[in-house]
């Protein structure tokens, strides 16, 4: 029963597979449900990443991918986006370096000011000497210079 229900090109499949005496005549893939056309599946798969039909060696294909325009518009956007990128990382680690900066600059001139004026001022304390993540920040400052190859690079 479940074989009379099947399409005419299943039925002729099964029935050939089960009776290796019935000759087995080529089916053209246009006799078959689109989805089961290997042009369907390929037609799915991007065009530079399908094998090319013609056989073409790679330096062939290097070379005309090449002489496209538009890889070199392509590779020049890629080149520019990704120094911009970069840029807009430094000009944002400059502008923390300059805010820590500003707020130890202030830190130091509140200090001086207090014992200028007159008032007992623990040093150590107000600076931080003694706390070990306090101590690193001054140690960041020190280091991370704006002339320094480990910032500009």
């Amino acid at each position: 029963m479940l074989l009379l229900n099947a399409p005419a090109h299943f039925r002729l499949l099964l029935v050939t597979s089960l009776n290796p005496a019935i000759s087995i005549r080529p089916i053209s893939t246009s006799q078959l449900p689109r989805i089961a056309q290997p042009k369907f599946w390929t037609l799915l798969i991007p065009r530079f990443l399908r094998r090319p039909r013609n056989g073409a060696s790679k330096s062939e294909r290097l070379h005309r991918f090449l002489e496209n325009p538009g890889t070199h518009v392509l590779s020049l956007a890629l080149l520019v986006g990704s120094l911009a990128i970069h840029t807009l990382k430094l000009k944002s680690e400059m502008t923390e370096t300059e805010r820590k900066a500003e707020a130890k600059i202030s830190l130091l001139k509140r200090v001086i000011g207090r014992i200028q004026s007159g008032e007992v001022v623990d040093v150590e304390k107000e600076l931080g000497t003694g706390d070990p993540i306090a101590e690193e920040e001054w140690l960041d400052g020190k280091s991370k210079t704006y002339c320094s190859k480990s910032y500009i690079g």
